[in-house]
């Protein structure tokens, strides 16, 4: 009998505890089937430079690009007789940058492009240009823009030093004389054998329209701003240049912005920019595509910064971020002025000096 009472006396205790442990009161009851208390979503508040940027792809190249021809004074498409310099290869004021057929084709400094034979008799800028060419390279006398007596002379003189003969013994054919604004120049491409030039044929030397490309002046990086940016850019803005390949940054700034828009190679719209570095590019980066980074607005040094979220407006037009303060449960307004802003981040300051600090705890959500 006592085992009997036992067990019964086990069985109460068991069934006691079960339902102590599954009998709630009306006020658990409701405190279990009420939402969570929600949390602040917070963000520390920083301290840095806050810049708003527009990246574009740009092309490097030089200022001047000039494609050397055959020369009037060689009949048909010609015969390459002697090579030019290897591209790359600097070229100096009245080198002799390639033979086609016997004639010579020589680079001297002029602004003026040719775009006739010179001989005696003639007179304008670009006779002036070859007589100071000829005076520079100590083949001149007087620089009075007239081929006269003096100039017929030292032309000679100059095609003499070089181991050749003017045309008709006096003149100086077109594409025999080739002007560029500036030097060094430098050799961009050029042919590589010797040989009859075929027009057009892979197989020929050369198409007649490039013996070989010179280039001269610093190098240009050359851009798009798109229709979207272009109230963001403006001349002047800082601008960084990525060389992806070394990982080398050139500073510079915007130099040129077009007026009108044009429509790219790939079918986009926008204005042609060109970017001026301070210091001279790499002649390496010759016709190399670069990342452009530029600088369309930056706080003036070290800001406190949030993200935008964080910012709010009252009724009164004025802004604030909602603080909380370490073991606090509810945030507290703190008045600040928004300045720039980039990347869903912006600059403020606070209203009142000292109500704001690094690393506060601001809110952004719930």
């Amino acid at each position: 009998m006592w085992l009997i009472g036992l067990a019964v006396l086990v069985s109460l205790s068991v069934g006691s505890w079960w339902l102590g442990a599954h009998t709630q009161s009306p006020e658990q009851a409701a405190s279990r089937a009420a939402a969570p208390v929600a949390s602040w979503i917070t963000v520390p508040v920083e301290e840095r430079v806050l810049a708003s940027t527009v990246v574009v792809r740009g092309d490097v190249s030089p200022v001047v690009s000039l494609s050397v021809v055959v020369p009037s004074s060689v009949e048909g498409a010609g015969v390459v007789t002697r090579l030019p310099p290897a591209a790359g290869s600097e070229v100096v004021e009245g080198a002799v940058v390639i033979e086609v057929s016997g004639r010579p084709v020589f680079v001297v400094q002029g602004d003026v492009p040719v775009f006739r034979s010179l001989r005696p008799g003639m007179w304008g800028p670009d006779v002036w240009q070859l007589q100071a060419a000829l005076f520079r390279l100590g083949f001149g006398g007087e620089v009075n823009g007239v081929f006269d007596r003096a100039t017929e002379a030292n032309v000679k003189a100059f095609y003499k030093a070089a181991g050749y003969e003017p045309v008709d013994g006096s003149t100086v054919a077109f594409g025999e004389l080739v002007f560029l604004p500036t030097f060094p120049a430098r050799v961009q491409s050029a042919v590589s054998r010797l040989g009859p030039i075929v027009a057009g044929s892979a197989t020929g030397v050369s198409d007649v329209s490039g013996l070989v490309v010179l280039s001269a002046g610093e190098l240009l990086v050359t851009t798009a701003v798109r229709a979207g940016d272009e109230g963001l850019v403006r001349v002047g803005m800082g601008v960084e240049v990525l060389d992806e390949t070394t990982g080398t940054i050139y500073a510079g700034r915007l130099a040129t912005i077009a007026t009108t828009a044009t429509v790219d190679a790939s079918g986009q719209m926008g204005r042609v920019a060109t970017i001026a570095t301070d210091e001279p590019l790499p002649a390496s980066l010759t016709n190399v595509n670069v990342r452009v980074t530029i600088t369309a607005a930056a706080s003036d040094g070290d800001v406190l910064v949030v993200p935008l979220a964080a910012v709010s407006s009252a009724a009164d037009t004025s802004t604030r971020v909602s603080v909380l303060a370490p073991g606090a449960t509810t945030p507290v307004d703190v008045a600040v002025t928004a300045g720039i802003s980039a990347d869903g981040f912006v600059a403020v300051e606070p209203v009142v000096k000292g109500t704001l600090h690094v690393g506060d705890l601001v809110v952004v959500g719930r």
